[in-house]
């Protein structure tokens, strides 16, 4: 989040601080488990579904156990990453806040 020039360096820091005042859960849960997890859920879904059975949208096979398995799988690693980059952003945050006083 913070790694791009250094003009918009003020841009990214009070946009973090807005995203931070929702709570850190809130982040986690929005950004990772919904937004990233669900995306990725979706995505390895439809690939699967097209290597075996030649249609994204097939509902060939055990559908219904495989969509429950990928959605607990991707909401739990959505959450590792949700977490990941919250502390991330958390460590450059106070690093750049640091700088600047």
């Amino acid at each position: 989040m913070f790694n791009r020039s250094d003009n918009a360096r003020g841009n990214r820091l009070e946009h973090w601080a807005r995203l931070r005042m929702l709570g850190r859960s809130r982040f986690i849960w929005s950004y990772g488990v919904l937004r990233w997890g669900g995306f990725m859920c979706c995505f390895s879904l439809a690939v699967f579904h097209y290597r075996q059975f030649g249609s994204p949208w097939s509902l060939e096979g055990n559908a219904t156990f495989r969509l429950i398995l990928a959605a607990i799988v991707w909401a739990y690693v959505g959450y590792l990453y949700g977490r990941s980059v919250w502390n991330r952003n958390e460590r450059d945050y106070a690093a750049r806040r640091a700088t600047i006083r």
